[in-house]
């Protein structure tokens, strides 16, 4: 079953499975039938392994796969759905909640993996030795950038470079880390804002903020100017901080895209929507307008960022309904390609293995 398993390093960030049990027509033994399908956006059902057992009943099998997949791909397992149309087989309860239990060890795997991540960034931030900061991004970078060849460059002209192999040894492009004094400061005084917050999962809601950071330098948009206002994301929302004092000690243009990316209290949804995406402010309107364009990469940063810890919510009917109304936010947005790509796969993701 293994060699015919997807090898590791063709799957992107998430995979999901399905295991079904195939009525056998015309069987007249007691064995029974599996198959194994591959499900998400791309794979609406396609089969890599079945097979047949006399004596192991779904839950089992289940169980046995589960452990299989899990140990092939860790964190890249998404969720290995039961089969919804027939309740597991044997002691039912028993059954059920040797199901639930897996599919919630699925997800504490993928929480660890997310939580390293966190943890070296706010090693970074923690620690003054150079050399030690260094060390730590280089790790950080491996981590949020499995697939691509990167190495980062010393500390210049108050950035950090990333250097990524595209070709051959010889062909490399470089762009900025821009964790330049000032985002670190403002990642400082956020944490510090942040302390007594948490979200819904029960994490720091810094780790959101870190979160975002992670997905705006993945997909190679941690300009400083987003990273300032990734950083500050909630200040407005969620703590007593003025727009002086961030004009103050971050500058106008990180206010202002701050108060932008901020939805008010009175605010719809909707209008949010197309305030912050106002398809009527063209290129060359750019200068004039830059804080609404730096507010859009974060609002959809912090979305996905959101997206991807649904599954981990307590509550389905939460989950359900932020998935709802990122679907209709995010509908007709065109602004950009690969943190959209990524809002919609993820989207679709969730909506296969919503129960």
């Amino acid at each position: 079953m293994v060699d015919q398993l997807p090898a590791v390093d063709t799957v992107g960030k998430d995979i999901i499975f399905a295991l079904i049990e195939e009525a056998t027509a015309g069987s007249k033994t007691s064995g029974k039938s599996f198959a194994l399908l591959r499900v998400g956006f791309q794979y609406p059902g396609e089969v890599v392994w079945q097979g047949s057992s006399v004596s192991q009943d779904y839950d089992e099998m289940y169980l046995e796969i589960g452990e299989i997949l899990l140990q092939k791909y860790g964190a890249k397992l998404y969720d290995f759905i039961p089969q919804a149309a027939k309740a597991p087989s044997g002691d039912y309860a028993h059954a059920k909640n040797n199901v639930n239990e897996f599919r919630r060890k699925i997800k504490s795997t993928r929480v660890s993996a997310q939580a390293k991540v966190t943890g070296h960034f706010i090693s970074f931030l923690e620690t003054t030795d150079s050399k030690a900061k260094f060390q730590i991004l280089t790790s950080y970078l491996k981590l949020i950038k499995p697939k691509e060849k990167v190495y980062l460059r010393g500390f210049e002209d108050g950035r950090y470079t990333i250097t990524t192999h595209v070709g051959g040894w010889m062909e490399t492009v470089d762009t900025p880390l821009n964790l330049t004094e000032t985002v670190v400061e403002a990642l400082l005084f956020a944490k510090a804002k942040y302390q007594e917050l948490y979200r819904p999962d029960g994490e720091p809601f810094f780790t959101h903020v870190l979160d975002v950071f992670s997905i705006l330098i993945s997909s190679d948009h941690g300009w400083e100017r987003t990273l300032l206002a990734a950083a500050l994301l909630g200040v407005f929302s969620y703590t007593k901080t003025s727009y002086q004092e961030i004009s103050e000690k971050f500058g106008e243009p990180a206010a202002k895209a701050v108060a932008a990316l901020t939805q008010g209290k009175d605010e719809t949804i909707d209008s949010y929507v197309d305030r912050l995406f106002n398809k009527e402010i063209g290129s060359d309107d750019y200068d004039s307008n830059k804080h609404i364009f730096t507010a859009n990469f974060v609002c959809l940063a912090a979305r996905l960022a959101n997206l991807e810890t649904l599954p981990y919510l307590d509550s389905p009917e939460t989950a359900k309904s932020y998935l709802e109304e990122t679907n209709k936010m995010f509908s007709s947005i065109t602004n950009d390609p690969i943190l959209l790509d990524s809002i919609r796969y993820e989207c679709r993701l969730l909506e296969k293995c919503a129960k």
